[in-house]
């Protein structure tokens, strides 16, 4: 009941507003799984380690190309296909799409457990605004993009401040 009474909270609020309250809530979340002790938060693929000698290529794929995609993927499509499957068997509920199109993206980011359930968590409320956005007739996959692309922008940031500073 409380999830439904902040979705239709959230189909009032200012744009603006929301773009920085989902930003907000999920630096809250990471940041109270960064507390959690003797936790190994992640384990990166040597892919991406690789990357990471070319900054710009690297900037690009994680704040325009991966959030492009997986947007797309994971929020546009996912929702627009459990939808339409949806709709066929009567089933009319805003939630079911967006915890199938969250676990979507978790499993899509399976680095580590505790990265896994991070990102259960942030494919939801990138799901849950997409839904959001997408009822107010607003452009949600560009809305949601941009909350996706701010995240990462602001996590290579601090990879790339920390490992330029040595910390």
């Amino acid at each position: 009941m409380l999830l439904y009474k902040s979705y239709k909270y959230f189909l009032k609020m200012n744009i603006a507003l929301l773009i920085m309250l989902n930003i907000v809530i999920v630096m809250i979340i990471q940041y109270i799984i960064q507390l959690i002790p003797n936790i190994n938060h992640l384990i990166v693929p040597d892919e991406i380690i690789k990357l990471r000698t070319s900054w710009i290529l690297y900037f690009f794929l994680l704040v325009v190309f991966i959030p492009i995609v997986e947007t797309i993927i994971f929020q546009a499509g996912i929702i627009y296909l459990s939808k339409f499957i949806l709709a066929k068997s009567n089933y009319n509920c805003f939630l079911l799409p967006v915890l199938i199109s969250s676990i979507f993206f978790g499993f899509q980011h399976t680095y580590s457990l505790i990265y896994f359930i991070t990102s259960l968590i942030v494919g939801f409320i990138l799901a849950l605004n997409y839904v959001v956005v997408l009822r107010r007739k607003e452009n949600a996959i560009f809305i949601t993009f941009l909350i996706h692309a701010i995240l990462n922008l602001i996590a290579f940031s601090s990879e790339y401040i920390s490992s330029n500073l040595n910390i």
